[in-house]
């Protein structure tokens, strides 16, 4: 795979993100019309829009971002060529193309034929710019409309955290700055325990920093680990990371990718069974 691009950390503005944020001063929203006469790749995102709730409910999964990463890092590709590299079945893959392509964010490049003969169409990202609606005054309201559609299809809120061997925060994605209130310059380069993660946990008093250390030191133990986490604002929360290592050429440990899951709401549900069977058996 080529170079690893988060969609999602794109900022409004940025010439390379593909969407433009209009919000703030009216007299500078260009109407329909007179983008229509200069950009004919003009996507309007208006509030209501049969088109733009499909292309939130064709984004708002996470696997979706992932064939969307791909496609823009390695060009054009096939079904079969996308199932393979993300290691998804068929029917997932054509899932998410489908959606991806009703919605106008891919297309078909071109089509060839295999070597028996059938013919195969080649995905591609299209090449096209987002207009965010002057009743949309940040491209941050699409991205709350997003969370919001995935809180109501049920999929969990994904942290994905890279952090090197000396334990600070190398890469944070957007759902992470959000969850935990930190601005960008607030956490890269910034020691996890401090700022995501306190010195111990409440209640049990474990040692997190030394439990930081130990998952470096012994990453082969570590593939999950549930562990209390902080906020911003100090609100302590429970994560359950998926840890992988990341190894140089070689093969020296060079740092963690983690993929966190929120389970507050869940370890909270655990604690009131606990103490609703105690004060039973008492």
């Amino acid at each position: 795979m080529g170079e690893e691009r988060d969609l999602s950390e794109r900022k409004p503005g940025d010439p390379s993100s593909g969407l433009r944020d209009f919000g703030g001063n009216s007299d500078q929203i260009p109407t329909k019309r007179e983008v229509a006469g200069t950009m004919e790749d003009a996507v309007f995102l208006e509030p209501g829009d049969e088109n733009t709730q499909n292309i939130i409910r064709a984004i708002s999964h996470k696997t979706a971002g992932v064939v969307v990463q791909l496609l823009s890092s390695e060009g054009p590709l096939s079904l079969s060529d996308i199932a393979n590299r993300l290691e998804i079945s068929m029917n997932a893959a054509k899932y998410h193309i489908v959606n991806l392509t009703k919605a106008g964010v891919l297309e078909i490049s071109r089509t060839r034929y295999s070597v028996k003969g059938k013919k195969v169409k080649i995905y591609q990202v299209k090449s096209q710019v987002f207009l965010v609606s002057p009743t949309v005054t940040s491209a941050d309201q699409l991205k709350k409309a997003v969370m919001k559609h995935r809180a109501e299809i049920g999929e969990p809120v994904r942290i994905i955290l890279k952090w090197d061997k000396s334990g600070k925060i190398t890469y944070f994605n957007e759902s992470g700055h959000r969850f935990f209130g930190f601005d960008h310059h607030e956490v890269i380069g910034k020691p996890l325990v401090g700022t995501i993660v306190p010195d111990k946990e409440s209640g049990s008093e474990r040692d997190l920093e030394y439990m930081i250390e130990n998952i470096l030191t012994h990453p082969e133990n570590h593939q999950a680990n549930e562990n209390e986490n902080i906020t911003k604002d100090g609100t302590r929360v429970w994560i359950r990371w998926s840890n992988k290592p990341i190894y140089d050429k070689k093969g020296e440990l060079i740092g963690m990718f983690s993929i966190g899951t929120d389970m507050t709401e869940h370890k909270a549900e655990e604690e009131s069974i606990f103490r609703a069977d105690n004060d039973t058996l008492t």
